[in-house]
């Protein structure tokens, strides 16, 4: 998008308001401002193109599961988790852009919950569901710090919250849980 101010600079060289090399500078300070911003529309689809990526290799595997053995399930398990964390350290070192933070954080997040649950499978590992959240979510809380990831915070929250809930409102009385409230009770849990 071009700024209305950037199309007005020719008429104020021609009243002689500002200079040409003023408008020149003014002209790439905008073009600056312009180029730095992410096209959010690109950003939702980079999101959801990851979420389909990750749901539909789940699926291909799924389908396939029992024909396996044990070692490729187990290799097979920590591949979405080995390509997830080889894509985000790339997004870190060649500092791509938001877009690629929000796709690649995201991609990880569920790598790093499909990897806990397919191990857990495979070894006959039991658990209740509200310690795999506990363990996914305490596991995924650098990503949040380290892509600065509005889509991996909002996943962090969601099952933080899930979490929260699940535990219930033991000792804490008639409080409700908001999102604030069950972060502050995830913590505490730890």
């Amino acid at each position: 998008m071009k700024s209305k101010f950037v199309d007005e600079l020719p008429d104020l060289i021609k009243h002689q308001v500002i200079s040409e090399e003023t408008a020149l500078r003014i002209k790439s300070h905008y073009e600056s401002k312009q180029s730095d911003a992410p096209n959010r529309l690109f950003t939702v689809f980079g999101v959801l193109g990851a979420l389909l990526v990750s749901l539909g290799i789940i699926l291909i595997l799924a389908h396939n599961w029992d024909h396996f053995s044990r070692s490729l399930k187990t290799m097979l398990a920590f591949l979405p988790l080995l390509i997830g964390q080889v894509l985000v350290g790339y997004t870190i070192l060649k500092r791509k852009s938001a877009t690629w933070r929000q796709a690649t954080g995201t991609f990880l997040f569920f790598a790093v919950g499909s990897s806990i649950a397919l191990v857990s499978q495979i070894y006959n590992i039991p658990g209740d569901l509200s310690v795999y959240v506990l363990t996914w979510v305490v596991l995924c809380m650098p990503l949040v710090y380290l892509l600065k990831s509005n889509a991996v915070a909002i996943l962090y929250l969601v099952f933080s919250t899930f979490y929260a809930a699940s535990l219930g409102y033991d000792g804490l009385g008639q409080v409700p849980c908001g999102i604030s409230f069950s972060l502050v009770y995830c913590f505490r849990t730890i």
